[in-house]
C-alpha cells in the first residue's frame, strides 16, 4: 500500500481528526505534481504537539483531482485530496 506523507498545520490536523475537514488542498507546482502523480492508497498527516513531538494520523485516500479550492475567491486550481475513513 502506497502511503503519501504530508506535513500539516496543527489546526487543520485537528479538524481532519474531528471529521470536520474531509479534503486537503495542495497547490499545483512541480514539487506536488511529481509527488501526486504516483498512486497512493492512504495519506499520513503529521504535525507537532506543544512539546515538539510528532503526531500522526493515517486516512484512506479516495481520490486526487484538480480543481478550485472552495474558499479561493479567484478559483485558482489546486490538487484536491479526498479523504476517507481513518485507518490509524
Amino acid at each position: 500500500m502506497g502511503i503519501l506523507t504530508l506535513r500539516i498545520k496543527r489546526r487543520w490536523f485537528d479538524k481532519i481528526v474531528a471529521g470536520e475537514k474531509t479534503e486537503e488542498y495542495r497547490r499545483i507546482c512541480p514539487h506536488y505534481q511529481s509527488r501526486l502523480s504516483r498512486r497512493y492508497d492512504a495519506v499520513r498527516f503529521f504535525t507537532m504537539d506543544h512539546q515538539n513531538h510528532p503526531i500522526y494520523a493515517i486516512y484512506r485516500l479516495i481520490s486526487i483531482r484538480q480543481g478550485p479550492k472552495p474558499s479561493d475567491l479567484y478559483g485558482s486550481p489546486c490538487f484536491i485530496l479526498q479523504l476517507g475513513e481513518r485507518l490509524e
